[in-house]
């Protein structure tokens, strides 16, 4: 059973913006075995990945670059696919967090929201996906929240992003479905050290009553990576405490 868990020889390359899960993903394809290639929107927050990336720097690359940039992102593709040889594995972690009342919210806030959580995903998708198609095999894995599927006040940028993405991943994984690239999502509810919210909402929202932990999700990013999930695509993990069973 270990051994479909098992990543070895795999290239996966994980995207990230915002305050997002970038270094606990990467981390876990790192000890499952991948080769991870970090692309990230802020050269400021390239995750150090707790060390393994001065161990393991042979199977570690960080990149920054401007995600809406198709044109260079293009270009690292084509360099990094002549590093490597494939993609195996895309993993978009994009989280820009927002909350504002609908009639106070500006247009260029609107489109930052929009641009980096859901807009960015099209561009991976489309730069990256189509070495996936050529190899005939390939495993994209979106990061989202809930709150795609749960409406919460003051989150209609925010939520309308994560529910553009949930809809991305089940339109495109039905479009690839014969192609051998299978497509997914996590919907992550309240992660500790990414979020703050007052102890009275944790109690309102999540049914067991607390926030929930990196190594708590990360597994599933592992699975949905591996060869043993080579039957599963169009789907949305919903990793949040019980928020979504809870009325």
């Amino acid at each position: 059973m270990v051994e479909e868990f098992d990543l070895s020889g795999k290239t996966a390359l994980v995207i990230g913006a915002g305050k997002s899960w970038l270094e606990p993903i990467a981390i876990s394809l790192l000890e499952a075995g991948a080769t991870v290639i970090v692309i990230n929107q802020d050269k400021n927050r390239m995750p150090l990945c707790g060390g393994l990336a001065s161990t393991l720097n042979q199977r570690f690359k960080g990149i920054s670059v401007d995600l809406l940039d198709y044109r260079t992102l293009n270009q690292i593709a084509e360099q990094e696919i002549s590093n490597w040889g494939k993609f195996d594995i895309l993993v978009n972690s994009l989280n820009v967090r927002f909350a504002k009342p609908l009639i106070e919210i500006d247009y260029e806030e609107w489109r930052k929201v929009i641009d980096t959580n859901l807009t960015t995903i099209f561009t991976a998708c489309k730069v990256f996906g189509r070495y996936m198609l050529k190899q005939k095999a390939g495993k994209i894995i979106n990061i989202t929240t809930c709150l795609g599927e749960r409406g919460v006040p003051n989150c209609t940028a925010y939520g309308a992003a994560a529910g553009g993405v949930v809809q991305f991943t089940r339109s495109l994984a039905l479009e690839w479905v014969k192609s051998g690239v299978t497509v997914n999502a996590i919907a992550l509810g309240w992660i500790a050290d990414l979020v703050e919210i007052p102890e009275e909402r944790v109690e309102r929202y999540i049914p067991m009553r607390r926030y929930g932990r990196p190594e708590e999700f990360t597994p599933l990013a592992v699975y949905l990576a591996s060869p043993a999930s080579n039957y599963v695509t169009g789907q949305v993990y919903f990793v949040d405490g019980g928020a979504m069973a809870h009325s």
